[in-house]
């Protein structure tokens, strides 16, 4: 049997024990004398290699540092400090900011001189507490790479002689176009040094500046997510894809050079691509890709859209990184690094923008909401103690599209219950304490948000009225509602009427605007042609009609987008339905009620189609049928066929979804015949996508011109998946199209074609 000799070393030293360690009885006699690190290290908390009274550390020696030695030194907390300076900025930028705006001040007098107390020490001390943190290795990744150090650096390199610059960011826009006061405008803090290009497009430093003062000027009031006091350098170093997004977006109302825009959608659409297929993304391409959503190039059609997709990746790439949830944002990543309070400021600010876009995305569009009005971060960040300092322009539109996506959520549990259309369909209670609940946001925000917020407001409001189409035709609250909603787009239409008068308000709005325009005039357009018209001012209805299309029409800044084929159909469908002279005596009602607030769109693209689908005309050469769903504006008659006559009777929804009357046999007639056919011609139009439509003797607004031919020219089949579909999809103003009228979505479409 073994026997084990325990470890006495580890026991405690027993009473008395004279046996003592080697190293005490060698060290005894002689007392080393106390180390005391200096000022620097002490602050840094890292080891100090020198003695009380001798050279200077090797850490300030490296660094060509006094070294100090202060026994009473106090360490300072960093973050303390840095929040002191902040407020002390603050204070110091809103002393400037008010003192600009006095009568017979000199803005140059104001600009000259020293920079103010805390300014340049709050840049030094943001820089030492970023050098100072561990950083990361090399390689690896995190949500906002060098941000503070990068921010000081810019700013004392690009202000001249230290100048303080103010910034803009939370100014609030002071008229119902503009963000900054009439008689000022907007200078980028440096102007750009360097050419840039990107496939074909070659801007010099000069466009590169002009394009950034009109983005700065023009765009970035209506959605304030990014910083106007970097310059355009420091944007393409930190991220390409957000550099030429701006360019891009500026390019909409940039007239010195017309080509910007349209040289820019094929590489900067292929760029975008490019960056999304890299993971993680940073902050800076999740901006941009946001910004690509409010500000959309034009696609062929709605399904080819790719904004709704884009706005959900932006939301689960800001969920990967963390930004959802800005105070634990270090959970979110691998390597450790010091969160800043501008860490947390700045991912808010990128969630709720996120957020902003996907509401106005998928309220437009008759899509459930991707997200849900109980955020933890935009509650907070909808909070009157605006803890995340949002500008303030951005957290009104917050709270704005906050509660429309409380409608939208609310709404949207019903959706299989309005789609039966049961009767049983109860909404009228919920619709009632919805308005209620608005009626209160308004009076909260009443006398603190600018012109242009009250429109973001008009817009939920109409939203969430026009949910009582989808309520039974019984109900006591329908038509009350209704004609609310009525009066509302009328409200909505004068609102961008009057912030249309600054010249260029109409191309720089968001896509969401004009998304909003639309419907509205949908609206006014369908009480006008019911019942409803007995109660209604019919002259004013159609003014409003007609200045809806001039709107849009103004919107559009390039021939066949989404705007000057919006105008298009409205004119269609107005001439429709003053051709049929019985829904006037009948109640506004939809076919078409699963699409939410936007089913009133839906709704009204499927009577535009089936009439033009029920229509005889050679069909010989349209081919087969597609094998894609194809959009409802992507066929629009505007390049393919003449205006419909109106003398004509017909039945707008006899093949609706839920109504149709084709029979089995007369399907498949039509599916064999398409079938058959091995080629495909295009028909070629007049010039009606440049014809202004005028006012019918009425006042209606009247169909585009008449007149188009035929053309004996092959194309590409678009619905082939192996043809070039991205050039043919893509066409010019007076390109051929291609329209299928005998195509339905509930009769011919096969998965197997």
């Amino acid at each position: 049997m073994a026997h084990f000799k325990p470890i006495r070393s580890a026991l405690p030293m027993p009473a008395g024990d004279n046996s003592q360690p080697v190293a005490d009885s060698t060290t005894s006699s002689e007392k080393r004398p106390k180390r005391i690190a200096c000022v620097r290290c002490r602050q840094s908390k890292l080891k100090c290699e020198g003695l009380d009274k001798g050279p200077k550390c090797i850490r300030c020696a490296k660094n060509s540092l006094v070294c100090e030695i202060d026994s009473d030194f106090k360490r300072i907390n960093k973050r303390a400090k840095l929040e002191d300076l902040s407020e002390e900025v603050k204070q110091l930028r809103s002393i400037i900011s008010r003192s600009q705006t006095e009568p017979g001040s000199s803005h140059d007098e104001k600009r000259s001189g020293s920079p103010p107390h805390g300014a340049t020490t709050l840049a030094e001390s943001t820089e030492h507490a970023v050098v100072d943190s561990p950083g990361p290795p090399n390689g690896e990744f995190t949500p906002f790479p060098n941000v503070a150090r990068k921010v000081s650096s810019s700013r004392s390199q690009h202000a001249p002689n230290n100048t303080f610059t103010p910034s803009f960011q939370g100014s609030s826009i002071e008229s119902p176009t503009m963000s900054i006061p009439r008689g000022h405008s907007f200078h980028i803090p440096q102007a750009a040094t360097t050419s840039h290009q990107l496939g074909d497009l070659h801007i010099t430093p000069q466009q590169t500046s002009s394009l950034f003062n009109v983005f700065f000027e023009d765009f970035h009031h209506f959605f304030p997510i990014l910083k106007p006091d970097l310059s355009p350098e420091d944007y393409y170093e930190r991220s390409p894809l957000l550099f030429w997004t701006i360019i891009a977006i500026a390019a909409r109302s940039y007239d010195e050079e017309v080509g910007v825009y349209s040289s820019l959608r094929a590489p900067l659409d292929k760029l975008m691509w490019e960056k999304i297929s890299v993971t993680p993304h940073s902050h800076l391409t999740i901006q941009a890709i946001v910004l690509l959503c409010v500000w959309p190039f034009s696609s062929p059609s709605m399904i080819t859209n790719p904004s709704f997709m884009l706005i959900s990746i932006a939301r689960t790439a800001c969920m990967h990184l963390g930004l959802h949830r800005p105070e634990i944002l270090q959970d979110f990543n691998r390597v450790k690094f010091r969160v800043l309070s501008e860490h947390v400021e700045e991912a808010a600010k990128v969630w709720a923008g996120c957020f902003v876009a996907a509401e106005s995305i998928t309220s437009t569009e008759g899509q459930g909401p991707l997200f849900v009005s109980t955020d933890p971060t935009i509650s907070l960040a909808c909070g009157e103690q605006n803890i995340y300092h949002l500008p303030q322009g951005l957290r009104h539109i917050l709270v704005i599209q906050r509660f429309l996506n409380r409608v939208n959520c609310s709404m949207a549990a019903d959706t299989s219950t309005r789609g039966g259309g049961s009767s049983a369909y109860e909404a009228g209670t919920l619709l009632a304490s919805l308005e209620d609940d608005l009626h209160v946001l308004q009076k909260q925000l009443e006398g603190s948000i600018t012109d242009m917020c009250s429109i973001w407001v008009s817009g939920a409001a109409l939203q969430l009225q026009v949910y009582y189409f989808l309520e039974p035709v019984d109900s006591p609250a329908r038509k009350h509602g209704l004609l609310r909603a009525y009066h509302t787009a009328m409200e909505f239409i004068s609102q961008i009427e009057r912030a249309n008068e600054y010249d260029k308000f109409s191309r720089s709005v968001p896509r969401y605007f004009g998304a909003m325009v639309k419907l509205a005039a949908l609206v006014v357009m369908k009480l006008l042609f019911s019942n409803y018209s007995r109660i209604l001012d019919i002259e004013a209805g159609k003014k409003a009609f007609n200045t809806a299309m001039s709107i849009q029409r103004a919107m559009s800044v390039e021939n066949n987008d989404f705007p000057s084929r919006d105008s298009v159909v409205l004119t269609h469908l107005w001439a429709i339905n003053q051709s049929n002279g019985t829904i006037r005596n009948e109640e506004p009602t939809l076919r078409l009620n699963t699409r939410h607030s936007a089913s009133v769109l839906h709704d009204s693209l499927w009577v535009w189609r089936n009439y033009y689908a029920e229509r005889e005309f050679n069909t010989e050469h349209l081919g087969r049928p597609p094998r894609v769903l194809p959009s409802l504006i992507q066929h629009s008659p505007v390049a393919t066929m003449d205006t419909p006559n109106v003398n004509i009777p017909f039945d707008p929804y006899a093949s609706t979804p839920q109504n149709s009357k084709l029979d089995h046999q007369q399907q498949q007639q039509q599916q064999q015949q398409q079938q058959q056919m091995g080629t495909m011609h295009g028909m070629q139009s007049g010039n009606m996508s440049n014809t202004t439509p005028g006012l019918m003797s009425d006042g209606m607004a009247a169909p585009p011109g008449q007149g188009n031919g035929m053309m004996d020219n092959t194309s590409p089949d678009p619905f082939d998946l192996m043809s070039s579909y991205g050039s043919y999809m893509i066409p010019e103003a007076d390109s051929s199209g291609m329209f299928y009228p005998n195509w339905m979505w509930d009769a011919a479409f096969s998965m197997q074609n």
